[in-house]
């Protein structure tokens, strides 16, 4: 059990930080476009919505309400990537507004048009979104 647990936090301490370019580009969008920017750039040659059976709509309104209680977007903070996969990518990371934070996870996957969006969550609570060990550094 021991072994497992060390060659996994093994893993996690060697992930680069180079976040997707799409999830950049997205964080730029929403700083000067807003949430349907972000949504949209996020979305760009994904199919997840569709999986979910969602829309964009949906995930554009999410991101406004949380506008609404904690203030305009100021900026993103990527924490930690991991390869989970040779194709497929994880990014824990957080979007920041001017009285909080949404504590964020998403999983891309790397297409023959680069790094698409396979999965995101968002929470305003910190554990929900992320390994607890990344948040007590334990």
């Amino acid at each position: 059990m021991k072994k497992a647990i060390w060659v996994g936090l093994m893993v996690w301490s060697t992930a680069s930080l180079a976040a997707p370019q799409v999830l950049m580009d997205a964080a730029n969008a929403y700083k000067t476009g807003g949430a349907q920017s972000f949504v949209a750039t996020l979305l760009k040659d994904s199919v997840t919505l569709q999986l979910a059976n969602l829309s964009a709509t949906d995930l554009q309104r999410s991101f406004e309400s949380i506008e609404t209680i904690c203030g305009s977007f100021t900026g993103m903070d990527v924490v930690r990537e991991v390869d989970v996969a040779p194709q497929s990518k994880m990014v824990y990371f957080s979007l920041n507004y001017g009285k909080c934070a949404l504590f964020s996870n998403a999983l891309f996957y790397k297409s023959s048009k680069g790094e698409v969006l396979a999965s995101v969550a968002a929470y305003t609570n910190p554990y929900t979104a992320w390994p607890r060990f990344l948040i007590e550094g334990k």
